[in-house]
């Protein structure tokens, strides 16, 4: 599988420094942190140009612009330059990225008056046919406080958008219960693969203290992708079986890692991914 790393990994390192850690740790691919100081300000087309030439001279392909384009059904008002769509479409065709992520709603979907998920969903086919004239997909981030957050609403948000420049970027539900983990991530895996066209892996052991008692949204530390909670071997079986062609990226370095210094933790979650 390609295996990518996003620059939020190392989102206090500048630009270039990011690149080369990312090249060290053998990824292939990268998904540009979608703020200051990796996505080069508003009209400085300088530095966009000079990020594509530390891109290439470190054999890296832009895969994905991590944006925070956040439709919401306001219609885009009030919000900073850098969060706009029309801003983002020009930072993704500037730095040749094919796939731009953007957030799906500020609320979870139960907590959503329909009304409103419309006008959201209004926006972003908007966005949509906008990235298209670009030559861009859009993948909707999955995320707590957002739309697609639970275990079913991501596959209801694609069924009620029904655009087909809109897919899912595919990452486990979070937070959620180590046990819900466990138990629920293969069919995920299998529902909404087929669905996706990019790909956030992350993975979680039980906190020290976990427990019977222990709440169920308990924010889980964060391990290598091979040693934790979610079990990812179903998910390269059915990338295999559903012609999912997409990357599958290192969103985040393990917290819990052993002995393991970050570069090093990163170059195993790398070659995790090459090996699913």
């Amino acid at each position: 599988m390609k295996a990518g790393i996003c620059t939020i990994a190392m989102k206090d390192l500048p630009i270039n420094e990011a690149i080369e850690a990312i090249a060290r740790a053998g990824a292939r691919g990268v998904e540009i942190w979608g703020r200051e100081p990796h996505l080069p300000p508003p009209g400085d087309r300088g530095a966009r140009a000079r990020l594509g030439t530390l891109l290439r001279d470190a054999g890296l392909e832009a895969v994905a612009l991590g944006s925070y384009f956040r439709p919401d059904g306001s219609s885009g008002t009030n919000v900073p330059e850098n969060e706009r769509g029309d801003y983002v479409l020009a930072a993704a065709r500037a730095l040749g990225c094919p796939l731009v992520r953007i957030w799906c709603g500020r609320t979870e979907y139960e907590q959503t008056p329909e009304p409103r998920r419309e006008a959201i969903y209004d926006e972003i086919r908007a966005f949509a046919d906008a990235a298209d004239r670009e030559g861009c997909r859009v993948v909707l981030e999955r995320h707590n406080g957002t739309l697609t957050s639970s275990w079913s609403s991501a596959a209801k948000v694609l069924d009620e958008i029904d655009h087909p420049g809109v897919s899912l970027c595919y990452q486990v539900p979070y937070p959620a219960p180590p046990e819900e983990l466990r138990r629920r991530t293969a069919d995920d895996f299998a529902r909404l693969l087929p669905r996706c066209v990019h790909a956030h892996l992350q993975n979680y052991v039980e906190p020290p203290q976990s427990g019977p008692e222990s709440p169920t949204d308990a924010r889980l530390p964060r391990t290598l992708l091979a040693d934790g909670i979610v079990d990812y071997g179903p998910f390269g079986r059915e990338a295999r079986r559903t012609g999912y062609d997409g990357w599958a990226m290192v969103e985040f370095p393990a917290a819990v890692r052993g002995v393991m210094g970050e570069d090093e933790a990163l170059a195993a979650d790398v070659a995790f991914i090459v090996s699913l």
